[in-house]
């Protein structure tokens, strides 16, 4: 009976392994067919397991001495971002990285990436890497096609010239509560005042006005980015409600009740609004509602559900924590580097914002401030936190590269 056991538990990370190499030759011999320069990886970089703890493995094993330069280099989370042109600068301007779950391409040259972007019916968005997203459900990242031309069409509707008004006070009224306690965050409806270390602490030991939605979106929002392939693995219900988990992972699954009573709450205002004709909000949440409305009344098929609502609003808010935080990271890091670039946007704050008192500096500043546009410009020219990830949907195409061109390959991913 144990000796049983035994070889069943054995028998499965064998049959993981050979089933591994098997689909890894497969796909190498699919890659030498394209005629690139090959980069290997005997684990897939979307494996579940190897997102969740992949990373702390590698500095675990760096740690220990044991850690290969290969291993070292492309097994990080991120590894292609960290590394940017010098992978381009040894395999040249494409190359193909092979795993077992895959293989992508990855293309530096400008030719052969605008070639990309005028063919979206060839390299269509890869909605299966971005499922992780899917915590409430389908949203604007994780459809294609029809569907995501009318998810499109509704969230658009919030982001117009006429709002950026709106967040242009919410910028200053943030930039002036950064300025005073170092830290903050900021919601889909109104900015919240900023939260230091030191203040977090005192709040999560004080029993003092529990209800404060700030901190319920806060909070949850930053217990579901950090738990985002928990949630993706085990589902946000099962890590709420299963006894045998870890008390951490059943806070994630808590945040993501939260979030979702949190949205539900914000949508329920604006319908009420909505029916006493006071409706005067201009965010996310607001626009979905309307749109939802007009759409129920019009009797379209495709009609914007609370589901909908929530699981956009998520997707927002998980892109533009992302892509803020890191562009104003570089940002910051740079120009505590170049002095001089700090005074020479100084001088042109100080001359179209004299007005101490930050809130009767008009929107039209913005379009004045050439420098601190350039500053921002530069900053994503230099540290791009997006990649172009595509992929093929037909299998017979043609696929011109810097090196090569391809005619009938396989399905690969293009990055």
């Amino acid at each position: 009976m144990l000796a049983t056991l035994v070889l069943s538990l054995a028998a499965l990370p064998v049959t993981i392994i050979i089933w591994s190499a098997i689909t890894l030759n497969a796909n190498i011999s699919k890659a030498r067919a394209i005629g690139l320069p090959i980069l290997t990886r005997y684990i897939t970089p979307t494996n579940p397991l190897w997102v969740a703890f992949g990373s702390g493995t590698v500095r675990f094993a760096r740690r220990l001495g044991t850690a290969t330069e290969h291993f070292d280099r492309f097994y990080l989370s991120g590894w292609d971002a960290n590394k940017r042109c010098r992978v381009h600068a040894e395999l040249g301007d494409a190359f193909i990285l092979v795993a077992p779950g895959g293989f992508w391409i990855y293309v530096a040259e400008l030719t052969a990436a605008w070639d990309v972007l005028k063919r979206p019916r060839d390299f269509d968005r890869n909605v299966e890497q971005l499922a992780v997203l899917n915590v409430y459900g389908k949203n604007l990242s994780t459809t294609e096609g029809h569907e995501w031309q009318k998810r499109r069409k509704v969230t658009a509707a919030t982001f117009t010239e006429r709002n950026n008004e709106l967040v242009w006070q919410s910028s200053l009224l943030q930039s002036h509560d950064f300025y005073s306690q170092r830290t903050g965050s900021r919601s889909f409806t109104k900015p919240y005042p900023f939260e230091g270390q030191e203040e977090m602490k005192k709040r999560h030991a004080s029993v003092q006005d529990p209800s404060d939605d700030s901190h319920q979106y806060r909070d949850s929002f930053s217990k579901i980015l950090r738990g985002i392939i928990l949630i993706a693995i085990f589902g946000g219900e099962t890590l709420r409600n299963s006894s045998w988990m870890p008390n951490s992972w059943n806070q994630v699954g808590q945040a993501v009740h939260n979030f979702k009573r949190y949205v539900l709450s914000m949508i329920e205002e604006e319908r009420k609004s909505v029916e006493k004709g006071e409706s005067t909000r201009k965010d996310l949440v607001s626009a979905l509602v309307r749109a939802s409305l007009v759409q129920q009344n019009a009797g379209r098929d495709f009609t914007i559900t609370e589901q909908d609502i929530i699981s956009n609003t998520f997707v927002y808010g998980f892109a533009e924590n992302d892509t803020t935080a890191i562009t104003l990271a570089h940002a910051v890091v740079n120009l505590a580097a170049n002095p001089a670039t700090q005074e020479w946007i100084r001088e042109e704050i100080r001359y179209y914002c004299k007005d101490d008192d930050f809130s009767k500096w008009p929107y039209t500043t913005w379009t004045r401030l050439k420098r601190c546009q350039a500053v921002v410009v530069g900053t994503n020219a230099v540290a791009q936190f997006l990649h172009l990830l595509t992929e093929i949907k037909w299998k017979h195409f043609d696929f011109a590269t810097p090196s090569a061109r391809r005619r009938n390959g396989p399905k690969p991913h293009v990055r």
